[in-house]
């Protein structure tokens, strides 16, 4: 079996085990909510097995997907034009259990579900392989550095993403 292959059986079976958490605790979420900050709860496309969901920079929609594997969120490199200057660079972790040097720019505001994003920076590299894997390309990943604030719910019945702190 080749790398890839391994880590995406992998990814697919941490997301199955999030869904399922999810689903068990799901009743007892909506009393706990009461009262907590909430981001809201936010459509997403099941994309074989991945939470797919719209991204909106600088007036343009993206199609980003929740990788809680990635340390940093990031952006295709061909739109790299769309985004702040550079400010540097990172080591990327994630993405196909991999690591490389990624640029990393100041990003334009963005939106998510009609709430600010609020990433400072994102990262830029290429995802043509990541895309290879779906039915139409993924423009941008949702990383751990927005991911680390919220507590993060999915409800794959209903295709909603909920953001909470």
């Amino acid at each position: 079996m080749n790398a890839p292959c391994a880590v995406s059986i992998v990814r697919a079976i941490l997301l199955i085990g999030l869904a399922l958490c999810a689903a068990q605790h799901c009743a007892a979420a909506e009393e706990q909510h009461e009262g907590q900050e909430q981001l809201g709860s936010i459509a997403f496309e099941d994309d074989n097995g991945r939470v797919r969901f719209p991204i909106s920079l600088r007036g343009r929609e993206f199609s980003f997907v929740l990788s809680t594997g990635d340390n940093y969120s990031c952006i295709d490199s061909s739109y790299r034009p769309l985004l702040g200057p550079r400010i540097g660079e990172v080591e990327q972790i994630g993405g196909f259990a991999s690591k490389a040097q990624v640029a990393v720019h100041h990003c334009p505001p963005g939106m998510l579900a009609g709430y600010p994003l609020g990433l400072d920076s994102i990262a830029s590299r290429d995802l043509t392989r990541l895309s290879s894997e779906f039915d139409r390309a993924v423009d941008g990943e949702l990383g751990f550095d927005i991911l680390r604030h919220w507590v993060v719910e999915i409800d794959w019945d209903r295709h909603r993403l909920r953001l909470s702190q």
